[in-house]
């Protein structure tokens, strides 16, 4: 979870509502998709064009794509645990600028 983030569903809604105002022709491609009993591992790429602000970065108009992989542990059809890792480097490269730092 990023700080501050809540559990479960609430605590996703705003993540996905700043990835959709930062990009809003935003697509999600999935590449794989695959299962073990009580796990699920999902390789997907978004992709965009930078049309407002994310991580304090103003939008750049440019068109990006970046990987992300996660990781969820099931107990039934209940994910209990994710783990997931976005390139946020390769984006930030992509816009041709870092976050400002605080």
């Amino acid at each position: 979870m990023a700080p501050g983030q809540e559990p479960g569903p609430q605590g996703i809604k705003p993540i996905i509502g700043s990835l959709a105002a930062a990009f809003p022709d935003v697509k999600i491609v999935i590449h794989d998709l695959l299962q073990v009993p009580g796990r699920v591992a999902v390789r997907a790429e978004i992709s965009g064009t930078h049309q407002g602000p994310i991580f304090g970065i103003a939008p750049t108009g440019k068109h990006v794509s970046f990987r992300l992989h996660e990781f969820h542990a099931l107990d039934g059809a209940r994910i209990t645990t994710t783990w997931h890792m976005e390139d946020w480097f390769g984006l930030f490269l992509q816009l041709g600028q870092f976050p400002p730092q605080s």
